[in-house]
Parts: structure tokens; sequence; C-alpha cells
């Protein structure tokens, strides 16, 4: 998904896929956040959810499951059409993730 042969991203080709990406994120976040609070002295996942935080301001967690799909569209439409946060999403997951596990 994120890049094919020759190193030309798909990510833009592959809406739907990269809303989901942004979604399931946030259940990532959600245990990242159970660990912190757990244990406020893990760094690297403070890191993580230091630069997640824009992405909250921007699109909260989806708290009541009765607006998913409202929360979806939003997603669509704030996050994936948004280069910046689509960036920031693949830096999180590939620079800052594998280190918070």
């Amino acid at each position: 998904i994120l890049c094919a042969p020759g190193g030309h991203s798909k990510l833009y080709t592959q809406p739907y896929r990269l809303r989901e990406l942004f979604y399931r994120e946030e259940t990532v976040v959600s245990i990242l956040q159970t660990a912190y609070d757990l244990d406020p002295t893990l760094k690297q996942i403070a890191s993580y959810l230091d630069r997640f935080q824009g992405r909250r301001e921007e699109v909260p967690i989806l708290v009541d499951l009765s607006q998913e799909e409202e929360h979806l569209d939003t997603i669509m439409e704030n996050l994936v059409g948004n280069p910046i946060h689509v960036y920031s999403l693949v830096y999180r997951l590939v620079k800052y993730l594998h280190t918070a596990r």
C-alpha cells in the first residue's frame, strides 16, 4: 500500500485504504494511551502520542460507535485529503510506532 515497485507511491490512489489506516491508528493510540497511563515513564510511547496530538485535534478519536459513518467521512475529508496529515501518518507509523512497541 505504501510504495509500488520503483518507489512510486500508491497512497493517493487508494483513499479508502488510507482512511482505514487512519481509523486503525486510533485503536493503536488507545492502546498506547492506556500503557502510558499505567507507566508515564515510557518515553517512546509519549513521543508517539505527542506526534499524534495534531491529528487528534483535527479529528478526535471516535468514542461513540453509532457515529462511525460520520467519523469515517470526516477522516476522508479532513485527513486523507490533506497531504500533510498523510505524510505525518506514514512518518509516525514508520519512525515512531516500531520504537513504541
